[in-house]
């Protein structure tokens, strides 16, 4: 018997379940064989990257009854699935998250150049990836902003800390929170950067090595290198300093 659909329940489910620790095999079919012997489940989602669709090692489980959701929280809790013990809690997401923008982002001034798998590529490395997306026209031309959601609001907020007012490919980024219409066209100025993009990094460079090369153009409050699911440099990173002048100095210089 396949499992349901996220969605294949008419109303809110009253018992949801947070389920982590999965090995990245295990499927929406595997969890509803486990949890609908406790009783009848209204829905099953495990949670994938949006760009890779490999599972991000949780899942949800939403029960009909409340009931049910408490007897597989006391029965199934480090139970071993595909010889990995699962930890199951109470969902405590928050609603309201996405309707407030808090896991959102929206991106302003990409270069033409900038498509959905170079977006993801910057972004992924601050947190889950739920949705992204680059605004394009009716001929599929890049109309210069984008979308980032994710799973948390602190994913969010290290994205616009990292990449806010970055140079890439010679224009400057505007990251912020996805809000109301008109803080989204609010204007940058594009002459006071204080964040600079580099890539083409060399695989065995690490954060220290990658702020010694540019502290000495100035003071740097942050340099964050992009690694992969094993700590591997993607090639990437950020370098902020406090003063423009300085941010304009290590680009003319290294560039």
């Amino acid at each position: 018997m396949p499992p349901p659909a996220a969605t294949g329940v008419t109303g809110p489910p009253t018992a949801s379940l947070h389920v982590s620790e999965l090995d990245p095999s295990v499927s929406e079919a595997i969890l509803f064989e486990i949890f609908n012997m406790i009783g009848p489940v209204a829905s099953i989602r495990v949670c994938r990257d949006a760009a890779t669709r490999r599972s991000l090692g949780y899942a949800y489980v939403n029960y009909i009854n409340a009931a049910d959701g408490e007897r597989a929280l006391n029965q199934l809790n480090y139970f071993s699935i595909k010889n990995r013990p699962c930890r199951i809690k109470w969902s405590q997401r928050d609603s309201t998250l996405h309707k407030t923008g808090q896991g959102s982002i929206f991106v302003k001034n990409l270069d033409e150049a900038i498509d959905n798998s170079v977006l993801h590529d910057i972004f992924a490395g601050f947190g889950n990836i739920l949705s992204y997306k680059v605004a394009i026209d009716e001929s599929g031309k890049s109309r210069g902003y984008a979308y980032v959601d994710y799973e948390t609001a602190e994913s969010a907020e290290a994205a616009i800390k990292a990449v806010n007012r970055t140079l890439l490919n010679g224009k400057q980024l505007f990251v912020g929170y996805h809000i109301s219409r008109k803080e989204r066209q609010s204007q940058v100025d594009e002459s006071q950067f204080t964040n600079i993009y580099i890539k083409n990094l060399d695989a065995g460079i690490t954060e220290a090595e990658l702020e010694a090369m540019f502290e000495k153009f100035g003071t740097i409050t942050s340099a964050v290198l992009q690694t992969d699911s094993e700590g591997k440099s993607r090639g990437f990173g950020f370098v902020n300093y406090e003063k423009h002048e300085e941010a304009e100095r290590a680009v003319n210089e290294m560039n």
